[in-house]
């Protein structure tokens, strides 16, 4: 008789324990992937920024004097093996062809924003293609054809601050437009790596909803380095556009 009991608790202990491993397994399958807790990181968004090249002044149409073109070549030798994923430029058609030889190295379409119009106000550029930017994919390389009016502006949007005198060692922009562009920015091509989480977003449900932890926020900021390539892109003959 007891050995009957004894079997029975068994046999009952044995399906209690099937009983709760599936309930258990459930459970798990429901949580899944997108269920985990997030990253504590994200991969950036790498970004190249080139002021376009010297224009024909003579032209309505403003395009790459051999000056201009010259330089266009100089971008694309010092990039050629950047990983690029994305080009964009503003409306000028001077934008476009400056970074016209990087972006067919690379089998990339140029996005104009905010439009193709050639007579478009270059300071109307700056906000449509900072969207676009921070719009980009984690991972994503992104090539930008500018101008002298936006191209400081663009910076800014995605966290480059302004500081009057801005050197050129320094994670700043002199000022917002052409008023502090000088010679030396003209032969600049500038990387910025951007985290999409701005510091003032920083540990809000706002930063990209990720849970950055104990990191600092610093970590986040947007990062600024200048090159310059070998090939100068000089105006000799024209004012700065």
């Amino acid at each position: 008789m007891s050995s009957t009991i004894t079997r029975s608790v068994r046999v009952a202990a044995i399906a209690v324990s099937l009983v709760l491993a599936f309930a258990l397994q459930v459970t798990v399958s429901r949580i899944g992937p997108a269920e985990a807790a997030p990253p504590i990181s994200r991969q950036p968004v790498v970004v190249y920024i080139v002021e376009h090249g010297e224009p024909v002044i003579t032209d309505p149409a403003l395009p790459l004097s051999d000056n201009g073109i010259r330089w266009a070549k100089g971008v694309a030798d010092t990039l050629r093996d950047v990983p690029f994923t994305n080009a964009f430029a503003s409306s000028a058609l001077r934008s476009k062809q400056t970074i016209s030889y990087t972006a067919a190295d690379h089998g990339l379409q140029i996005v104009q924003l905010p439009n193709g119009d050639p007579s478009t106000p270059s300071v109307a550029a700056a906000a449509p293609i900072a969207q676009a930017l921070e719009s980009l994919r984690p991972g994503s390389v992104a090539l930008v054809g500018g101008n002298t009016e936006n191209i400081y502006r663009i910076m800014n949007t995605l966290g480059i601050p302004v500081v009057a005198g801005c050197g050129e060692n320094q994670r700043c922009v002199p000022c917002l437009d052409k008023t502090c562009f000088t010679a030396a920015a003209l032969s600049t091509i500038w990387r910025l790596t951007y985290y999409g989480t701005p510091v003032s977003g920083f540990g809000s449900s706002a930063a990209n909803g990720l849970n950055f932890g104990s990191l600092s926020p610093d970590q986040f900021q947007t990062g600024l380095q200048r090159i310059h390539p070998a090939v100068k892109n000089d105006w000799p003959s024209i004012p700065m556009q």
